[in-house]
This record gives C-alpha cells, sequence and structure tokens, in this order.
C-alpha cells in the first residue's frame, strides 16, 4: 500500500509539474502578443501592464514550487485565478473579439483532469459567465462594440469544446482509476493474506471507484442450498467481508439472469440529462455481442437489489459460470464500457485466486509431511528407547524374581541408555523451536544411527562382563 500512495505522490507530482509548465509557458505567449500586438491606449493600461507582471510573476513561482515539489494551493484557487487574468486580459486587449479568447480553455482543461466531467463542465459555465461580463464591460468602456454573431458563435465555442475537454479529463481519470486498481489488487495478492483478503479489497475498490452503494459477490447455483454470498457496502465501510449462506429462494431471484450475460439497467429516473447513456445495456459473453435479452428480469432485479441501477456481470472460472457479481447504485454511473472493464477485473482475479488456492495447498501438504515425518521421528527418538528400557527393566525384574543379585551392571547401562536419551530429545525439542530439521539426513538417518550406538554400547558392556562378544 506504501508503495501505491508513492506511486500516486509521483503521478500527481509529474501532473502539477506539466500543469504548472503549461501555465508559464502561456503567460510567456500572452507576454509576447502584449508586446508585439499592444492595445490601443486606454485609461486602464497602468493596469494592464502591472497584471501582466504580477501574473508572469506569478506562474513563475507556481513553476518552481512544482519543480521543488512544494505544496501548492488547491487547484479550484488556481483555475480561479487563470480565469480572472484571462478575462482581465480579455476586457484591456480587444473586447468581444480579443485574440485572448483561446486561454479560456486551460483553466477547463486543468479543472477537467483534476476532477472529472462534472467539475470541468461548471467551470466551463464559469469560463462563459467571465467571457461575457469581460466583453460587455469593454463595450461599456468605449474599447469597440459586439458582433452579435460573433460572440453567439465564440460562446457557444467555449461551451461545446468545455463539455468535449471535460469528457476528455473525466476519461483520463476513469482509465487513472482502472489501472490503479488493477496495480492495487496484484499487490495485496500475497498468499498469506488468504483468498477471502483479496476479496474484501477487490469488492470495496469497486464500490470506491464506481462510487456504488453496494456490491455483492453470489458463488454456487441457484438451486445450491449452500449458494454464498459476499457483501461490501459503502455505508458500513467497517463491516467485514465474509462469506455468508443465503436461501435458496434469493440465491434464485439474483441468479435469474442468463449466466452468460452481463447487463447494466439504471432506472430513467436516475439517468442524468448530461449522460447520453442507454438505459440498459446487454453483453452476451457466449456470442461476444451486445443482446436484447433479460430486460424485464433486470427490471425485476431493480427490486430485490433496493437499487436504482446496477451492473451485474457473470463469474466465469474455467469457461463454467461459477456465480455472479452485482454493483448496486442510487444514480446512474455505470456504462458498457464499465461492464467490460469488470469482465477483465475478473479475468485478472481468478488465475490470482487459484495460484493462491495451489500455495494454501502446498503449504498444507507441506505441513502434513513435516508432521508425518516428526511422528515418525518421535517414534525414533522416543518410543524406540522406551520399549528398549521396558525390556531391560523387564529383564533385571526376572533376575530378582529369580533370586540374582548382580543386577548392578543392568541398572547402570539403563541409566546410561536414558541419560543419552534424555540429552537426544533435548537436542530434538531445540532443533523444533529452531526450525530445524529434525536430523541431518532424515528420520531414517537417525533411527540407522541411533541404532550403531546402541549397538555400540552393549558391545563394551558385554566386553566388560567378560561375555563373548555378539555376531
Amino acid at each position: 500500500m506504501d508503495m501505491l500512495v508513492r506511486q500516486s505522490r509521483l503521478r500527481i507530482a509529474a501532473e502539477s509539474y506539466q500543469i504548472a509548465a503549461g501555465r508559464l509557458a502561456l503567460a510567456l505567449f500572452t507576454l509576447l502578443c502584449a508586446v508585439f500586438i499592444p492595445a490601443e491606449a486606454s485609461p486602464f493600461s497602468f493596469l494592464g501592464e502591472a497584471a501582466f507582471a504580477i501574473y508572469v510573476s506569478y506562474t513563475l513561482v507556481l513553476y518552481v514550487l512544482a519543480v521543488l515539489d512544494r505544496p501548492r494551493p488547491h487547484f479550484a484557487i488556481l483555475v480561479f485565478i487563470d480565469l480572472v487574468w484571462y478575462s482581465l486580459l480579455h476586457y484591456h486587449h480587444g473586447g468581444a473579439l480579443s485574440p485572448y479568447f483561446l486561454c479560456y480553455f486551460f483553466p477547463i482543461f486543468v479543472a477537467s483532469i483534476r476532477g472529472g466531467y462534472i467539475v470541468g463542465w461548471k467551470w466551463a459555465g464559469v469560463a462563459a459567465v467571465y467571457y461575457t461580463l469581460a466583453s460587455v464591460l469593454a463595450v461599456i468602456a468605449g474599447d469597440g462594440g459586439i458582433e452579435p454573431r460573433s460572440f453567439a458563435l465564440r460562446l457557444l465555442g467555449l461551451l461545446l469544446l468545455g463539455h468535449l475537454i471535460a469528457s476528455y479529463g473525466d476519461h483520463e481519470i476513469k482509465l487513472r482509476s482502472r489501472f490503479a486498481l488493477l496495480e492495487e489488487i496484484t499487490r495485496v495478492s500475497n498468499p498469506r493474506f488468504g483468498i477471502a483478503r483479496l476479496i474484501e479489497s477487490f469488492m470495496r475498490r469497486l464500490v470506491e471507484m464506481f462510487q456504488a452503494d453496494h456490491c455483492l459477490l453470489l458463488i454456487g447455483d441457484a438451486g445450491d442450498a449452500g449458494c454464498q454470498i459476499y457483501r461490501a457496502s459503502r455505508h458500513h465501510p467497517e463491516r467485514e467481508v465474509r462469506p455468508e449462506t443465503i436461501s435458496p429462494r434469493l440465491a434464485g431471484a439474483l441468479l435469474a439472469l442468463p449466466p452468460r450475460l452481463a447487463v447494466v439497467y439504471c432506472n430513467s429516473h436516475t439517468r442524468r440529462w448530461w449522460r447520453l447513456r442507454p438505459l440498459y445495456y446487454s453483453f452476451d459473453l457466449g456470442e461476444g455481442k451486445s443482446s436484447a435479452q433479460a430486460r424485464e428480469e433486470s427490471e425485476a432485479l431493480l427490486t430485490t437489489l433496493d437499487a436504482k441501477s446496477f451492473i451485474s456481470v457473470p463469474v466465469i472460472r474455467h469457461d463454467k459460470p461459477i456465480g455472479r457479481l452485482y454493483l448496486c447504485g442510487r444514480h446512474c454511473t455505470f456504462d458498457d464500457s464499465d461492464v467490460h472493464f469488470i469482465l477483465q477485473l475478473i479475468e485478472h482475479v481468478l488465475p490470482i485466486i487459484d495460484n493462491i488456492r495451489l500455495v494454501d495447498k502446498l503449504a498444507t501438504n507441506a505441513a502434513e509431511d513435516e508432521r508425518r515425518k516428526i511422528a515418525r521421528d518421535i517414534h525414533d527418538s522416543i518410543i524406540q528407547p522406551y520399549i528398549g528400557l521396558q525390556l531391560g527393566l523387564s529383564g533385571v525384574r526376572r533376575k530378582l524374581i529369580g533370586g540374582r543379585r548382580d543386577v548392578v551392571d543392568d541398572v547402570t547401562g539403563l541409566i546410561d541408555i536414558t541419560e543419552y536419551e534424555v540429552g537426544r530429545l533435548r537436542q530434538f525439542m531445540r532443533a523444533l523451536n529452531d526450525g530445524g530439521q529434525c536430523g541431518e539426513f532424515g528420520p531414517g538417518a537417525a533411527a540407522l544411527r541411533r541404532e550403531v550406538q546402541e549397538r555400540h554400547r552393549d558391545h563394551r558392556r558385554d566386553c566388560g562382563r567378560g561375555r563373548p562378544q555378539h555376531q
């Protein structure tokens, strides 16, 4: 996560530098225009020259701050200052037909790539108002008249191009958020976090990026009593995303759409006038093209989901539908491009889930093998020596029952064996605590080594008693 934050800061710093450089270049361009295309003498000429000097200095300071990566004012403040400056230029140099009219598009561009379509469009409207006021004030001050057709065309062009620039900025922000989501999903796919952590991060980021109210992920068949659902809500971010079992009736309602059909449905009351999007869009993954089916099922789902708009895509694993994903909202914020992006995102996430499952399976198998190995080593290191002690004590008991009292050597041998095995047990436990192996060459080699050592001790004991050596 820290890496993502650093990358986001670097991207914002680079973008701020480019904007500051563009603002400085535009200020120098207006200065050159003022030198080579001077305005007619007016009572406000001194004010215009002072404004030039102040604004060029201001853009130079912003450029230096961007190069040094120092804090700068909010982009809305900078956009407002730019509009005031360009309006002053427009008023001082030519009125409605001023060549500085084109400068109005720069603050609209800055607002669009920083705030998206709505912010860019609002500032385009503000720029149109400033342009109108500057033109009217220029006429009042006697700096020429307004030719209605030229003024209307310029005003209309400002609004239309402002709309296009705002749309571009919104598209740019959407692409950046999509790339950030793909990168984040890749980074949180650490097998140590498990599948639940990946699914939770995936659903929460979808809710955040699309500004949805809820995200639902169903895994299972409609007729399966064990169908599970994951829920993530924007209104309850503290709630843990965990699988819940739902009734077959609810599962059948949520899985009523065809298993290979992706759908976007927006209630007509939630459709915004500036979003020229269809109220209903469906894409058939089997045929690979848009389709007009399941419209009635989608309308019924609005009541089931208690939403005014939703997007639903199937979850397909190994060419087999295993569930469905829903994003629900109160406004029509989804379009057909979101369908294809979420489908690609799911195709990207499912192999990661398979890899996490594979790693978990390998870890489980390795743990099971280690447990069996430890059990074998415990059998060789602890149980067999105790069996030997049991046999030795049984021999001592038989001697005592038979009336023999020469058992000192036998008891001494048993004590030596006990001390030796206690030392080996301590080494074994120390190796387990340190994460080491239960023997240099595995449990088989350890057992063989102990058997040789026991044979060697028996050989020395028998030699000390004058008994014949064992062959």
